[in-house]
């Protein structure tokens, strides 16, 4: 294996770097440059594009829907005030209509009055109010007297009435007013809602579009063998292959494990330890299967030490770690802090040792004599990635709908 031989020097002795309850000081990548397996990744990044765009789609769809049922319903109460106010006013009509028929009444009796002087016939009034005769002339003035103030009764209450009926028709109009403007707003709503849903609908599309040319390319890419990972692919970033690639990749291949731990295991350590910390943790297995022979040497065996951290050229054995799992977390976040200037972790430090020189090699190519003396370090992780590159490719592929 290869010893790495500065990085013993370079650890210090401070305490461990507490975790961040929030990780949001992400780093990211620098550019890279084109890699065999950007077209897996473009194909990841197509389908979740698809997905959202799909769930886009549905959640436009039913807010279209209830904006539609919002402005029916606002059509029915302005309808249904429209009905009423008209009501209103048909009874508002009636009510004049009695106004001015009790009013006529009132001055034909005062008119008949004055003309007659209270001489009207009893027999005439007779049928509207019985009482003494004995006194014809008196009799005709209480006549006279009862009907104008009956009258002068009926007309007050038919203009109250009338008064009552002018109050409803305006409250019903400012209903329909209020009930008009909310049909106006949910038609305005609904248009907009319909508006969302055509830009979702033509989101989609593309997306599909999208998806379908990445996985065209992948197809592609299927079949063109291996082909070199540069050296100039960030250290910092997601994994692209997941963990059934890496460990199809090493079941199949001239390795075999002398550890208990299943490979699936470090596998899928790997990718998840990678992705909490933002290191690329598909490379950083490749990087493993390098420095332990195929997670065969004592390093890995004893002390769960699976890339060489504290073995130097002279030195008998490198750091040990609790568990395998954190044997994985600690190299992760070994190449965080050769990745990154000011590392925040996202867990503890697995031991307070694990202090790179900073910011030294933000590519996996950098890591030449820094992590290792060897001088092709880095080419040797990338042909290691670049063979499982190979076998990922096809894999992927054949998983691809038709």
């Amino acid at each position: 294996m290869l010893a790495c031989a500065t990085a013993i020097a370079a650890f210090g002795t401070a305490g461990p770097a507490m975790a961040d309850p929030h990780p949001s000081a992400v780093v990211q990548a620098p550019p890279s440059p084109p890699s065999p397996d950007d077209v897996i990744g473009l194909v990841q990044t197509a389908d979740r594009a698809a997905d959202a765009a799909a769930f886009e789609l549905l959640a436009s769809g039913d807010a279209a829907k209830q904006a539609a049922v919002t402005q029916m319903l606002a059509i029915a109460q302005r309808d249904q005030e429209a009905a009423r106010a008209a009501a209103a006013s048909r009874a508002l009509v009636v009510a004049e209509r009695h106004v001015a028929e009790e009013r006529l009444r009132l001055r034909g009796l005062s008119t008949q009055a004055y003309v007659s002087g209270g001489n009207t016939s009893l027999d005439r009034l007779g049928d509207l109010l019985r009482g003494d005769t004995t006194d014809p002339k008196g009799g005709v003035a209480i006549m006279f007297d009862e009907m104008l103030k009956n009258q002068v009764a009926r007309l007050r209450s038919a203009r109250a009435a009338r008064g009552g009926a002018q109050g409803r028709l305006e409250a019903a109009n400012l209903r329909l007013t209020q009930a008009q403007q909310a049909a106006d707003d949910a038609a305005a709503a609904a248009a907009d809602r319909q508006r969302i849903k055509a830009e979702a609908e033509a989101r989609r599309f593309q997306a599909l579009v999208d998806q379908q040319a990445a996985r065209n390319r992948l197809r592609s890419a299927a079949g063109a063998g291996v082909q070199t990972v540069p050296l100039g692919v960030p250290i910092v970033g997601d994994p692209v292959l997941t963990p059934e690639d890496l460990a199809g990749w090493f079941l199949g291949s001239t390795y075999h494990s002398a550890l208990p731990t299943p490979i699936t295991e470090f596998a899928k350590w790997f990718i998840d330890e990678g992705r909490q910390e933002g290191i690329r943790g598909d490379i950083a297995f490749a990087q493993a299967v390098l420095e332990t022979g195929g997670f065969t040497n004592h390093d890995s065996v004893a002390y769960n030490n699976y890339s060489g951290i504290g073995h130097c050229d002279t030195c008998a054995g490198g750091f040990a770690f609790p568990s395998p799992m954190l044997g994985v977390r600690a190299q992760i976040q070994l190449l965080k802090s050769y990745a990154i200037a000011s590392p925040v972790y996202v867990n503890p430090l697995v031991d307070s040792r694990l202090h790179g020189p900073r910011g030294c090699c933000p590519t996996w190519g950098d890591l030449t004599k820094k992590w290792a003396t060897a001088p092709n370090y880095g080419p040797i992780v990338m042909g290691i990635y670049s063979q499982i590159v190979a076998y990922a490719l096809p894999r992927h592929a054949l998983l691809l709908p038709r």
